[in-house]
């Protein structure tokens, strides 16, 4: 074997293990973070329960869980009488080859996240979740977001159900 074939042969051998990694890893599951969806204004009378918009997207090692109402988000944590309001932000998830959901359901009343010890923000209408990469099971990757708001006058505005979506690959 000359020199010239010695150096095709190992140069196709390095192009087909190249190959193969990158095919290898573009079918590793990933987490579907960044998630946006709208809601119609208006469809609560009560602004403070209207919800207009509600994203996730990642933050350092978080995924902050972002909700906009039509008025404000109520949150006193030092009043002594609680608030008519609560918001529930809710992360959904799967293991690969399982088709049944996890759900990490995020409720706030009040300033205070009720579950997980999460820290939150909120100005105005806007309220933040701080959700971290290491509150989900092992194996366990986020595929969709879904949020709700409530009155104890009657009214809740209900996003859209996201649980039907598949789990994201890095690449393919």
């Amino acid at each position: 074997m000359d020199v010239c074939s010695r150096r095709d042969t190992t140069i196709l051998m390095l192009i087909l293990a190249i190959f193969v990694s990158i095919s290898y890893i573009g079918t590793l599951p990933v987490h579907r973070i960044s998630i946006s969806h709208i809601d119609e204004i208006g469809d609560v009378s009560d602004p403070n329960a209207d919800i207009v918009s509600y994203r996730s997207y990642p933050e350092h090692n978080y995924i902050v869980l972002e909700l906009v109402v039509a008025g404000i988000i109520i949150s006193d944590p030092d009043s002594v009488i609680p608030s008519n309001y609560m918001y529930r932000l809710t992360v959904v998830a799967k293991c690969p080859g399982d088709n049944r959901t996890h759900i990490y359901s995020c409720t706030f009343k009040d300033g205070v996240v009720s579950q997980y010890f999460l820290d939150s923000e909120v100005y105005n209408g806007t309220l933040r979740i701080f959700f971290p990469f290491s509150q989900f099971i092992p194996d366990s990757y986020m595929i969709g977001f879904e949020a709700s708001a409530y009155s104890v006058f009657g009214y809740e505005d209900l996003g859209l159900e996201d649980r039907d979506s598949e789990i994201q690959h890095l690449f393919f």
